[in-house]
């Protein structure tokens, strides 16, 4: 009996002491979680710290990303294309000749020789060349390029976060809808090509200088279609319909709309995109005239799916677009998705911008009711429209 007692006493000292210890880890996690909680808030009552913690956030995962692929393959961050025999080798020969004063209009290392014009699409002249031309005193030139590329990511999230700062949109908000940005299928697919993906940073820039525009500042403009003719003028002209078209956009979200001045301000805008490309004629010019003249072009048809309505015949695309349109909303987005079931390159390019996730985040916008997102549900209708119907083809 004694026995008996003495082990219930020390049964009833162990659940005591589990109970304390269950006690403190309940205990420790819910001052842990409230602590984790108040740093949270404190991060998003402050505009610094938001924009602090998405440049953390970003720049770890780009870096843990390039430093697992020198670690693992002993190789460095590239697009997975053909980036490696086009781009990469062009932009080291490119360096490599500025770097020895031997820069030459007509460059025997691309295929069986090219003009200059022909090589500005593989080398942007921005400031990310520049960047990689710095960085190639550090490391090697590939590397360099590398790095680059990554950055390019980090300052375009950053540059859509200040977007959505200048759009008044909350600090919660802008740290979600950076990160993504970060991963979302259009910024992936961009990544099919170092030309391509220049876009993650010069699509929020156009949004930007629109809004700069509005505040009075429109010699930023012309600035800035020049910058993205000499960035690519193959990229330049799909960028700048981009920044007209939301010009259009974001001046209709403005409180003070007004017709006639929506007109006026368009007209001028317009006017200013023209100047920023006669600005860059230096490039533009030779490079179109390279492209006319001295080089093979297929000259493509449209070959259109007809529907007989009675005595109208309605034109859409073949009906296997409309499959790849609808598969790819459901498929993963990887850069080299643009080779697709025909594995025809010239066909995949619309459809590598569209995900399932992407549109149910939009459809969101139909459950408001304020001004701004009747503008957004328009525009998103009118979108879809275009999608379906051929009309600029």
């Amino acid at each position: 009996e004694q026995r008996g007692m003495t082990m219930r006493k020390g049964n009833n000292k162990k659940n005591a002491a589990h109970h304390a210890l269950g006690h403190k880890i309940i205990s420790g996690y819910k001052n842990a979680k409230s602590y984790i909680d108040e740093k949270i808030k404190s991060i998003f009552l402050s505009k610094k710290k938001t924009f602090l913690l998405l440049a953390t956030c970003i720049f770890t995962v780009l870096f843990g990303v390039e430093i697992l692929i020198i670690l693992i393959r002993n190789s460095f961050y590239c697009n997975f294309s053909d980036d490696l025999l086009q781009y990469y080798s062009i932009i080291v020969d490119f360096i490599t000749q500025v770097k020895a004063g031997t820069v030459s209009f007509f460059n025997l290392n691309n295929y069986l020789g090219a003009s200059y014009y022909s090589d500005v699409y593989y080398i942007p002249l921005d400031v990310f060349t520049l960047i990689t031309f710095l960085l190639s005193y550090l490391m090697p030139t590939q590397l360099a390029y590398s790095v680059t590329e990554l950055f390019k990511i980090f300052i375009g999230v950053l540059a859509f976060a200040y977007y959505l700062d200048k759009e008044g949109m909350k600090n919660r908000t802008i740290f979600w809808a950076g990160m993504i940005y970060f991963v979302a299928g259009g910024s992936v697919s961009f990544m099919a090509f170092p030309a391509f993906l220049s876009l993650i940073f010069y699509l929020p820039l156009a949004l930007l200088v629109i809004h700069w525009s509005f505040e009075r500042k429109k010699w930023l403009v012309p600035l800035f279609a020049c910058v993205l003719v000499f960035y690519n003028f193959y990229l330049a002209y799909m960028a700048l319909i981009f920044t007209g078209f939301m010009f259009i956009l974001e001046y209709l979200k403005r409180e003070d709309f007004r017709f006639g001045k929506f007109l006026k301000d368009g007209i001028v805008f317009l006017g200013l995109l023209l100047l920023g490309l006669g600005m860059s004629l230096v490039i533009l010019y030779p490079s179109i005239q390279f492209i006319l003249q001295d080089t093979y072009r297929v000259t493509g048809t449209f070959n259109y799916w007809g529907i007989q309505i009675g005595n109208y015949e309605l034109k859409l695309f073949q009906p296997e677009i409309y499959i790849r349109f609808l598969a790819k909303m459901f498929t993963e987005q990887y850069p080299t998705g643009f080779y697709g079931f025909a594995q025809d390159y010239t066909k995949e390019h619309a459809s590598l911008y569209i995900t399932m996730t992407g549109l149910v985040i939009m459809t969101g916008v139909f459950f408001m009711k304020d001004r701004v997102s009747r503008i957004y549900k328009i525009a998103i209708v009118l979108g879809l429209i275009m999608m379906v119907f051929p009309f600029f083809s």
